[in-house]
């Protein structure tokens, strides 16, 4: 089993160090006390930060003898203190998506939304490369038949992945197998979902006029062939659409796109306690690292499907989200995420 380390989320806040209340420290200064505490830090990842908006109001190309504010200090070590806790050449936007995890403010939201964007891309390499293997590819799947064929596609992408506890196995199947709906729904033929109604049997006055049913009788003629209803069908969500409406977000409503980050992060890392770069460390074995990678796609691909539900669900954000009798929180949420997965 994999070493816990603390958890990424709301962990970011800078902490005040006992210089932080004013003061400067040289640009040289900083980087030796920094690399004695065991941070890799220079002059290119000063540019770096900077020029990605993480680090606001500075210069990109300072000389050594610059003097920089210590509460720049501390943001700088709250930074590089989730940079370490992820892979080694972890792209900014990928570390702008986990600091506003963490709880850090002054995030550029148009970072997180790219690596949203990236995430559903690579997951999208994942499906097609798993769907080849298939000897017999639908061209559409029904409600039933894409979380069955969800289902197997993500016991296939656990089966090497050793490293997870029971509780933490199930948990990652449930958000892989729903990651995988989200990817049908834009790749396939599909109809849009809906939402679970309650049908009463109940005998109405509509029900006895048989002049209203939507029954066809044998007296009536056939349909001619060019008043047939179409019968092909679109995939249920708009790739393009999602994606330009996930940008423009971004810019008009970034509060909204932070929180479904952090939301995502919270309802993962209270379903498992094991899951990849949330509380997690790597694993060692090989064969680990192929669903390793896959789960560390779905966090992004969790909050653009909260982002949804707080965009279509309206002032009933939270109310959908608590679960009924026969589901557990996390299979509620799930299930939410799925209903308003349309466009």
């Amino acid at each position: 089993m994999s070493e816990r380390i603390a958890p990424i989320a709301r962990t970011a806040q800078p902490t005040p160090s006992a210089e932080s209340s004013g003061g400067f420290i040289p640009l040289l200064q900083l980087v030796e006390r920094l690399a004695l505490d065991g941070y890799p830090f220079d002059l290119s990842k000063w540019e770096s930060l900077v020029n990605a908006g993480l680090l606001s109001g500075l210069p990109p190309t300072p000389s050594y003898d610059c003097q920089v504010p210590h509460a720049i200090e501390d943001r700088i070590r709250a930074i590089l203190d989730i940079e370490r806790r992820l892979p080694v050449g972890t792209p900014v936007d990928k570390l702008a998506f986990y600091l506003a995890v963490a709880g850090m403010t002054a995030i550029p939201t148009m970072l997180v939304g790219s690596y949203i964007e990236t995430s559903f891309t690579k997951f999208f390499i994942v499906g097609d490369g798993m769907l080849r293997r298939l000897e017999r590819r639908p061209p559409a799947v029904g409600a039933f038949g894409e979380r069955r064929l969800a289902d197997a596609m993500a016991k296939t992408v656990l089966r090497d992945y050793s490293v997870l506890a029971a509780r933490s196995y199930v948990a990652c199947r449930q958000l892989l197998a729903t990651a995988f709906v989200m990817y049908f729904r834009m790749t396939w033929e599909n109809k849009k979902p809906q939402p679970r109604r309650a049908n009463h049997r109940i005998v109405t006055p509509e029900f006895l006029d048989w002049t209203r049913l939507p029954v066809k009788t044998m007296g009536e003629p056939p349909t001619p062939p060019d008043a047939a209803p179409a019968t092909s069908l679109q995939p249920a969500v708009d790739r393009d659409r999602i994606f330009t409406q996930l940008r423009a977000a971004c810019a008009t409503n970034p509060v909204e796109v932070i929180q479904a980050a952090q939301d995502a992060a919270l309802v993962i890392s209270t379903a498992t306690t094991q899951y990849p770069e949330l509380e997690s460390k790597p694993p060692d074995a090989p064969k680990s690292a192929f669903a390793h990678w896959v789960l560390s796609l779905v966090p992004p691909i969790l909050a653009a499907g909260l982002y949804r539900v707080s965009q279509r669900s309206g002032a009933e954000r939270y109310a959908n989200l608590i679960p009924d009798r026969k589901e557990t929180g996390l299979e509620g949420i799930l299930r939410t995420v799925l209903v308003y997965w349309h466009t």
